[in-house]
């Protein structure tokens, strides 16, 4: 239920003053949300220092001249509706400016693929719980990108470039980046996501075989080959397993059907 609050609201002060929009209304128990309060104008009332009240918590607001308060909204023990408050006058007086909805923290549980190039480009579905909010972000690192929201336990985002933003060490094909969920600034908890330096295609061996050769080996050598799940190779429209041995050598490729003898 609406939890109340130590507000007190005088009519000197709200005779004028008024809000006209909250931004967003909702965010994680954890606390950290960035709220935004937009007033119809408040020059008038010769704003001074700005606090925000949720509930029974006050917190410093901040000011700028398209008349707005931004505040971030502290952490809640549990997920229920507070009203929601703002001062201009350092919390002499408050003006109500709606209720603030608490949601119980998001959480990542997977991204898949959990791995991609450097040079970005890979779609991954990043799955787990309590996506609520607005303005979705995945958050590589320091790098953020837009997101799509698919109800309340599934979001959608491409990999961005990272290679202005991660370093490989010397010698080094791979490297692994923080990976996280942002949503109205609020960030989720961090997995591991994996970078590494485009694929490398030098030497294909054999370089023709017939129609019908299946169970053909064929070897493949070139650069940056990374065992995983996500691992394989393609001829013509025919997917063929894999056996990883080195970063820059792929053997025993086995054509699981017969195909055109054509490497695409």
């Amino acid at each position: 239920g609406l939890v109340g609050s130590e507000m007190c609201i005088r009519d000197r002060f709200t005779e004028q003053l008024s809000v006209t929009a909250v931004t967003p209304v909702q965010g994680a128990t954890s606390g950290g949300t960035e709220v935004a309060i937009e007033f119809d104008d408040f020059e008038a009332h010769e704003p001074q220092i700005a606090v925000c009240l949720f509930g029974d918590v006050r917190v410093s607001g901040a000011m700028n001249d398209d008349a707005v308060v931004r505040c971030l909204a502290p952490a809640h023990a549990g997920a229920l509706t507070v009203s929601l408050g703002v001062s201009l006058n350092d919390g002499a007086e408050f003006v109500s400016a709606g209720e603030f909805e608490y949601f119980d923290d998001m959480r990542v549980s997977s991204v898949s693929p959990n791995l991609g190039p450097l040079s970005g480009g890979t779609p991954v579905t990043v799955k787990g719980s309590n996506f609520l909010g607005g303005n979705a972000k995945c958050v590589f690192g320091t790098t953020e990108t837009s997101a799509l929201q698919s109800g309340t336990d599934e979001i959608f985002c491409v990999v961005p470039d990272l290679h202005d933003a991660v370093s490989l060490e010397d010698g080094a094909s791979a490297a692994t980046v923080a990976f996280a969920v942002s949503l109205d600034g609020v960030m989720s908890n961090r997995i591991a996501y994996s970078l590494y330096e485009p694929t490398q295609v030098d030497v294909v061996s054999p370089t023709t075989i017939q129609e019908d050769s299946v169970g053909t080996v064929i070897t493949v050598v070139g650069a940056n080959f990374v065992d995983s799940s996500f691992l394989g190779c393609r001829l013509g429209s025919g997917a063929v397993a894999d056996q990883f041995e080195a970063a820059f050598v792929l053997s025993l490729i086995h054509i699981s059907e017969p195909t055109r003898p054509r490497l695409i």
